[in-house]
């Protein structure tokens, strides 16, 4: 009778003991740092506004709460996490958590788009896909960025020295667009009047997300309304055009990645809104990144001329750019890496685990998005001291080994997930950087106060004024 008393008395501590234990598990999983909701519908989408949008969000939190931190989107708790040593644990995930930012992308890429498909299937289409972007494919489309380079090159000749003020984003973001169509959809963007009319389009329907992300969304009949349908109808027009032409006149030289999706058994949908992903993907953050660096240069003139002087050595004038040549280029290469470090051009990636894991100490549920805050890390002082100043001394080979692995991830990491254009914008960044500057001298028209728009990306918020003298041989 005694044994058996001991007995229970033994299973009921042990009990207590393990419910014990996973209440301070759970309780500690409350005590990630962070925020509770500020608005019961919006969660802390108000703070986000307030702040200034997600990078800024993001570097003040982390800055007071350190690597791991939670808060809300909407009625969504997520989790933040900004070092080194967490985005390590990241490495392997694949799957986005697509209920985030689906409502704000989906009208434009439609819902079976890449963007949003994880899992196996999400995997196959990637692999596919990201055969069009490997070392070989970009090395054979330097001669086309060294031919648009040039076309750019002509166009502003006819602005140099009579101090014509030149509209850098709308040229930078016009020729990233040119470039990634011409080099995986075939020639339809060749024509001067269908390429400004999408970009135009774009600026209203990214316009749009970017409101919708901050609960500004326009009134339904609003002429506000009619005007972004109508753009969005203009962009999905264009995407059916270069598909069905491509459809209608078969490659007979090089496949390009509209081939790619033409060969596969997915629906019109599906090849569709991956087309647009891919064209939005290609030209976006591309066309912001040479906008971002031609303004630094012409902001820190010492820095601009260490570039001439390093081209000038290796390049004679208007000689094109090759593959082999940016191995002989490491200050070009800091100055694009600085450029999107100090620009934030990568704000986020967000992935998610179908189990429960541990992030510095602190259990994280099932299911739940975690955020990589992949500029608010690349404004940690502890790796990057004065973070928004712009030093491509930063990336020099001497400071990069004193980093740790993941302190700078522009373009993500994780999963094979990372960009699968990075190699095509560092390339194309490249080439016209290089003959921009080593054509011209850039300055910045007096009197701007340039601003960045940190949203989704982070883009100027104003129109960027430049004036340009030709250089001598």
């Amino acid at each position: 009778m005694f044994g058996l008393i001991l007995l229970s008395f033994l299973v009921v501590c042990a009990v207590a003991i393990f419910l014990c234990g996973l209440y301070k598990i759970r309780k500690k999983e409350r005590k990630i740092p962070g925020f509770e909701p500020s608005d019961l519908d919006l969660g802390n989408i108000p703070d986000l506004i307030k702040a200034g949008g997600f990078h800024e969000f993001m570097t003040e939190i982390h800055g007071k709460y350190g690597p791991i931190v939670s808060f809300w989107i909407g009625k969504e708790w997520v989790v933040s996490i900004a070092s080194p040593q967490l985005l390590t644990q990241e490495e392997s995930l694949f799957d986005r958590p697509e209920a985030l930012f689906k409502g704000m992308l989906e009208p434009l890429l439609g819902p079976k788009c890449l963007q949003f498909t994880n899992g196996q299937e999400g995997r196959r289409r990637r692999k596919l896909y990201d055969r069009c972007y490997g070392y070989k494919e970009i090395k054979a489309l330097y001669s086309l960025f060294n031919e648009l380079g040039q076309e750019w090159v002509n166009k502003w000749m006819k602005m140099a020295n009579d101090q014509e003020h030149i509209p850098l984003n709308k040229y930078m973001m016009a020729l990233a667009l040119k470039t990634i169509s011409l080099a995986s959809f075939g020639d339809h963007f060749k024509d001067e009047e269908t390429l400004n009319k999408f970009c135009n389009n774009y600026n209203i329907c990214w316009a749009e997300i970017e409101n919708t992300l901050l609960d500004n969304t326009v009134k339904p009949g609003s002429p506000e309304e009619k005007i972004y349908k109508s753009a969005l109808n203009d962009l999905n027009s264009t995407i059916s055009d270069v598909i069905e032409h491509r459809r209608n006149n078969p490659p007979s030289g090089d496949r390009l990645l509209i081939d790619v999706f033409l060969d596969t058994d997915y629906d019109d949908e599906t090849i569709h809104s991956d087309a647009l992903l891919y064209v939005v993907g290609g030209f976006h953050n591309t066309g912001n990144l040479m906008a971002w660096a031609l303004y630094y240069l012409a902001s820190h003139e010492d820095v601009q001329e260490k570039l001439y002087t390093e081209l000038s050595e290796l390049l004679d004038k208007g000689e094109d750019v090759s593959a082999a040549h940016t191995q002989d280029m490491p200050y070009l290469k800091q100055i694009v890496d600085e450029t999107m470090r100090c620009s934030a051009i990568g704000t986020i990636a967000a992935r998610y685990r179908d189990e429960d894991a541990v992030l510095d100490g602190y259990i994280i549920p099932k299911g739940t998005p975690v955020l990589q805050a992949l500029s608010a890390l690349s404004y940690d002082k502890k790796l990057y001291p004065e973070p928004r100043k712009f030093d491509p001394e930063r990336f020099s080979k001497e400071q990069v080994k004193t980093r740790p692995p993941h302190a700078f991830e522009p373009f993500g990491f994780a999963g094979k997930r990372k960009c699968p254009g990075y190699r095509f914008a560092y390339a194309e960044a490249y080439v016209y950087l290089a003959r921009f500057v080593r054509q011209f001298k850039i300055h910045l028209v007096d009197g701007q106060d340039v601003v960045p728009s940190y949203a989704l990306i982070s883009r100027p918020k104003d129109e960027i004024w430049i004036t340009i003298n030709e250089r001598d041989a």
